[in-house]
């Protein structure tokens, strides 16, 4: 039995790892200023918390003047505000990464605080 165990906790370790080496990456496209006008995604939403309290997407974007997924409002700020022509996919999915991952410790500390 315990053989057995084993590897299922070696592989739910992996899994953690792999997930925060992934989020750190993110972290890291969420505060980069490498882009034509020298701003990062941090110096306008801060700790990203303007974007979890906005609700569930997809969502209407008033400045895009449309309905928008979380992806599609990454990308639509991206090539607005931080002036990049060309989406990066990798850079894209990173940034979905880290938001969602900021909404799901956001959820689960709002659920923990409502505990009795």
């Amino acid at each position: 039995m315990k053989s057995k165990q084993l590897p299922i906790a070696a592989g739910f370790l992996a899994g953690v790892l792999l997930l925060a080496s992934g989020v750190q990456a993110s972290e890291q496209h969420w505060n980069s200023t490498q882009n034509p006008v020298g701003i990062s995604c941090a110096t306008c939403h801060f700790d990203g918390y303007d974007l979890l309290v906005r609700g569930e997407y997809p969502h209407h974007n008033p400045l895009a003047g449309r309905h928008m997924t979380l992806l599609d409002s990454i990308r639509h700020c991206r090539q607005v505000s931080l002036k990049i022509d060309t989406p990066d996919n990798t850079v894209d999915y990173a940034l979905f990464q880290f938001i969602t991952t900021l909404k799901e410790y956001y959820d689960l500390s709002r659920s923990l605080a409502n505990e009795p």
